[in-house]
């Protein structure tokens, strides 16, 4: 059966859509960044072997660690091409992803028992909700994110268009600030579980050209922080960074 054939309009999508993606490395000063924390973390856990004894807490832990890091390496790569593509707004879940990843990293390594571990890898832990509040989210920024997770109209991209209407967009577009902020908060997470994979699956830290390249991805971080960022929050390394709100 031949596909059908599309419309003029569909074309013009697609070609948009095409535009935004190849210019997307030029347009978004926080892609380079990220894409490189991505790639630090798949190579950091590439050859880890699952942990052979996964009743002890140990075994539980490093399973949890690498379970969660691993969904975070494949969440951040999506997030990034839905960004590239110029649907921001619909890379929100994706986001709140990997946020989640964090905050369950965070309650891991926070309980020597390995009984969270357990649990989450179980799929028995708190509600999303929940363990933000528990690991200090701001509620703003969560609200944020659970829009982005439902089909809540609040979401959807508009311009203005005269007076107080407004028009809902079909389109992708590039929205600058939305986009390197998202794309920020992306490389500061994943950088952040990078030192935790080397030091729970394979215990040890970071040495020699990827110690560098950690280095280089927190340098520019930095750099995007001074530019993308209002606000103050602590990182999971301790480290207190500026941060934007939505």
């Amino acid at each position: 059966m031949p596909a059908p054939k599309a419309s003029y309009y569909s074309h013009v999508l697609a070609q948009w859509e095409a535009h935004l993606h190849t210019n997307a490395p030029s347009d978004l000063q926080a892609l380079q960044v990220a894409y490189g924390a991505s790639l630090l973390l798949y190579d950091v856990l590439v050859g880890n072997e699952a942990a052979a004894d996964r009743e002890s807490a140990h075994g539980r832990r490093k399973m949890a660690i690498a379970h969660l890091s691993t969904i975070m390496l494949r969440t951040s790569r999506a997030c990034m091409r839905v960004i590239a593509l110029g649907y921001v707004q619909e890379a929100v879940s994706l986001k709140r992803r990997i946020t989640e990843a964090a905050h369950h990293t965070q309650k891991v390594l926070a309980d020597a028992s390995g009984e969270y571990s357990k649990q989450w890898l179980a799929g028995r832990t708190s509600a999303s909700s929940k363990l933000a509040r528990s690991v200090g989210q701001s509620p703003r920024q969560w609200d944020f994110y659970s829009r982005g997770t439902h089909a809540d109209a609040r979401i959807l991209p508009t311009q203005p268009e005269g007076g107080e209407q407004v028009m809902v967009l079909l389109t992708p577009d590039r929205d600058l600030k939305a986009a390197n902020v998202l794309l920020t908060e992306i490389a500061i997470e994943v950088a952040d579980q990078i030192p935790i994979v080397a030091r729970e699956l394979q215990g040890t830290e970071l040495i020699g050209h990827k110690r560098e390249r950690l280095d280089e991805i927190k340098r520019g971080i930095e750099v995007l922080m001074q530019r993308w960022y209002v606000g103050v929050a602590e990182g999971m390394d301790g480290v207190t960074r500026i941060r934007a709100e939505p």
